[in-house]
């Protein structure tokens, strides 16, 4: 069984570390992007899928940090009418895709815990305070959640444990900016192997250096980006 991951920079620093992944990173590409164009015209790769193979989704960061708040008030629009709009086309462009290259096994990933990004990004301006994207997260992926049930396809929560109190992204557990560290990701791999009910392979640090890192992340210096960086790019080649 192999494990297709499609998706933005999130469908790497999530799944990299899965045994017998393979990543199928677009850029940052947007969520709304895949419902108007489609997705096969942004996979430039030859992709094959057997059929045991599972297909996994990862998009819509972007577009709650950047663009659904934003569209919606320039609009005059509900929030949640604009949210649901674009998961529906997304959703729509997502069994299109998989009925044209014979899925039978579909995971769409809920989208990750916000953060207010440090490092600053001009292409990429964040619209809404960080409680405003809690908040439309939360409704994000409830309907990511009923749109996956009502084309026959698994939905993949992101675990709590990611979450503050408030509901954005722990910094300790990121790169540095925002994503989940790819070596911080061993629950998504099981709450994944729950949902599609398969043993999945974490390649993780040895226990000892899982050790070290949590205590790096979590009390030496767990606010600066750099460190976290860092500690996110001198892992354990895989190979």
């Amino acid at each position: 069984m192999t494990l297709h991951v499609f998706g933005d920079g999130h469908s790497k620093f999530l799944f990299e570390r899965f045994k017998g992944a393979q990543i199928h990173w677009l850029g940052p590409v947007t969520m709304h992007r895949v419902g108007r164009d489609g997705l096969q015209s942004l996979v430039k790769d030859e992709v094959t899928l057997g059929p045991d193979d599972w297909a996994v989704f990862v998009f819509g960061e972007i577009d709650l940090r950047c663009h659904l708040l934003k569209v919606a008030d320039e609009q005059g629009s509900p929030r949640e009418k604009v949210i649901e709009d674009t998961a529906s086309r997304y959703m729509a462009a997502i069994s299109a895709f998989c009925q044209g290259h014979g899925v039978r096994n579909a995971v769409i990933c809920g989208v990750v815990p916000p953060a207010d990004p440090i490092w600053k990004n001009a292409d990429y301006p964040v619209y809404g305070s960080l409680k405003e994207r809690i908040a439309a997260r939360r409704f994000f992926n409830k309907s990511l959640r009923s749109s996956s049930r009502e084309h026959g396809m698994a939905f993949l929560s992101i675990p709590r444990r990611y979450e503050t109190w408030q509901g954005g992204l722990k910094r300790y557990l990121s790169d540095g900016g925002l994503h989940i560290a790819s070596d911080c990701t061993g629950a998504v791999c099981r709450q994944l192997a729950k949902v599609i009910g398969l043993a999945l392979q974490f390649r993780g640090e040895s226990p000892t250096t899982v050790l070290k890192r949590y205590l790096q992340r979590r009390f030496l210096k767990p606010d600066d980006p750099a460190v976290l960086w860092d500690l996110g790019k001198t892992l354990t080649p895989l190979e």
